[in-house]
């Protein structure tokens, strides 16, 4: 089987109006923790002064990301109105003209049921759907994911272990993809690893890259990055939890933690996450991350994204 090597593909927008196939319609659908913020950030700034490229108002919330017309299964009420938002996405993409490019973001993508994905594939019938997939390894996805859950409220697990037992199967690659691959062929499908050997320290350029999009001029921009909370920082946290549980005032004091971080630059180059549980990980996906590497990502990324750890 080929493998993608990751390149930079030709420019729909460039084409002859009057050669133009169909509709290119881009599915940006996550992995979180992957730059998904910057990038949604960027794609509201695109569209806005960029009139050949287009990110839907349909469904799309401040933030950027169009939750509300990809809602997870969980989300009852939103469910109930994601037909109708599709098809009102469907009008807003058929009345751009075909040369223009089209990206939807949602991580929420990335968590979809089979029968979620063929709506939506049936939805966008008649366009060129392709999928564009950020991956993480999974020992570093997961420590990540899991301090993005202590910030965001108190510990629900008995530490980063129990967190990783319970959580296993959202962060296996393959699965995640597998409704969406029933419907788009691999050729389809591109996968970048977010590592900071690869396209983390500038994720936009990357995106740029693999859309074949024109570079912005971000000079004096700002760059979005969400400053995750280091161990020292982390293990304050939850001592306040411990204290005070459901305290009114944890908001408040996450603040505190974060400014202090930043304005006195307290590091630690200890991870949250041991040793031996990250070797655990990673083995555990070894074999799905092959097959998803070799099928889908350049040799580079997959080379990062197989290489083993030290015990």
């Amino acid at each position: 089987m080929l493998r993608l090597q990751g390149k930079a593909q030709a420019d729909p927008r460039k084409a002859d109006p009057q050669k133009a196939g169909p509709h290119q319609v881009w599915l940006h659908i996550g992995h979180g923790k992957t730059g998904t913020t910057a990038l949604q950030t960027y794609f509201v700034h695109r569209t806005s002064c960029d009139p050949r490229f287009h990110f839907p108002v349909t469904g799309r919330r401040s933030s950027g990301a169009h939750h509300d017309v990809f809602p997870l299964e969980h989300q009852a009420g939103l469910l109930k109105s994601a037909a109708s938002l599709l098809a009102e996405l469907r009008a807003e993409i058929k009345s751009r003209p075909p040369e223009h490019l089209t990206v939807l973001s949602s991580e929420h993508l990335c968590y979809f049921r089979p029968w979620q994905a063929a709506q939506v594939i049936k939805a966008l019938k008649g366009f060129d759907v392709r999928l564009l997939y950020y991956v993480r390894r999974q020992d570093e996805l997961m420590e990540s994911a899991y301090k993005w859950r202590l910030a965001d409220g108190p510990d629900s697990y008995n530490g980063i272990t129990d967190f990783v037992r319970h959580q296993v199967r959202g962060f296996d690659f393959l699965q995640r993809i597998a409704p969406w691959t029933a419907h788009v062929s691999d050729d389809r499908f591109r996968a970048r690893l977010y590592h900071r050997e690869t396209c983390a320290k500038d994720i936009v350029s990357d995106v740029e890259q693999v859309l074949g999009l024109d570079p912005l001029d971000r000079s004096g921009g700002a760059r979005v990055h969400r400053e995750s909370l280091n161990i020292v920082m982390i293990e304050i946290l939850r001592a306040f939890d411990r204290a005070h549980p459901q305290s009114k005032q944890r908001q408040g004091f996450l603040s505190d933690l974060r400014e202090v971080q930043t304005r006195l630059e307290v590091k630690s180059d200890r991870g949250l996450m041991p040793q031996a549980l990250k070797c655990e990980i990673m083995a555990r996906y070894q074999l799905s991350n092959s097959e998803f590497s070799d099928r889908f990502m350049s040799e580079a990324d997959r080379q990062i994204l197989l290489q083993r750890i030290s015990p």
